[in-house]
């Protein structure tokens, strides 16, 4: 997401306006006292709980700085070959139409449909028109081009729309919070065998992930053993009632 953002004007935009609505439904929820509500304060006070159950777990359960260690990456590898592929990478170009900020969407989506139409036309030089019409500073410049990318690094709306083209085709408008993305697929380089060294970091994660798991089941069943939990069975009935009502 990070690169995401950093390379496009309209995904970063998307990002913010994501978190600014967020932090305007929150203040419009205090101001009423929402959160007062005794569900909501309950439900606050269980997802507080839970956070830092998780944060002191994963830090009992920590794993050590140096695991794995090259032999461990190795055999990894070695038992898992066939699964490590690099991904599929898709080179794309775009012609981004912003969406007002007013809200009067109108105008903005008729000139995308009109961008697309002639993006699309035979003989049409995408990148000229990108230079021209594009909202997006970052890939204007670059008369659109965004590089080659790889399925997880898209929107999803852009993924959905990049799967039904082929090399050389244009997209209809594709509408997201920020605005409408014209995509051409300029060229896809399949996915390939990975070596040990490009699967390595995935490796340590994998690695590192099922360690962790490991460690926080020895101190779960270690804290059970030193504390095993005492439940009233003839309190069961009532209890299954009362969750009826």
């Amino acid at each position: 997401m990070r690169a995401q953002v950093a390379s496009s004007d309209g995904a970063l935009e998307r990002l913010l306006q994501e978190e600014l609505v967020r932090r305007a439904l929150l203040e419009q929820a205090r101001s009423a006292g929402w959160d007062k509500q005794p569900e909501v304060a309950a439900a606050a006070k269980l997802a507080s709980e839970r956070a830092v159950v998780a944060s002191w777990l994963a830090r009992a359960a920590q794993v050590p700085q140096g695991y794995p260690e090259d032999k461990d990456v190795h055999a990894f590898y070695e038992a898992n070959k066939s699964r490590m592929r690099n991904p599929a990478e898709y080179h794309l170009m775009q012609i981004f139409v912003k969406r007002p900020a007013d809200g009067k969407a109108d105008a903005a989506e008729r000139r995308a449909d009109d961008v697309a139409r002639r993006a699309a036309a035979a003989g049409a030089d995408f990148a000229a028109l990108a230079r021209a019409e594009s909202d997006d500073q970052a890939s204007r410049d670059k008369g659109g081009d965004l590089g080659f990318l790889a399925e997880g690094w898209m929107l999803p709306e852009v993924r959905s729309a990049v799967n039904a083209l082929k090399p050389g085709q244009v997209s209809a408008p594709v509408a997201t919070a920020a605005g409408w993305h014209i995509i051409k697929l300029a060229e896809v380089k399949p996915s390939t065998q990975a070596t040990e060294d490009q699967a390595r970091a995935a490796i340590v994660r994998a690695l590192r992930g099922r360690k962790a798991a490991e460690l926080r089941q020895a101190y779960l069943q270690a804290l059970l053993k030193k504390t095993p939990p005492a439940i009233d069975r003839a309190q069961l009935p009532a209890l299954r009632e009362s969750l009826k009502k």
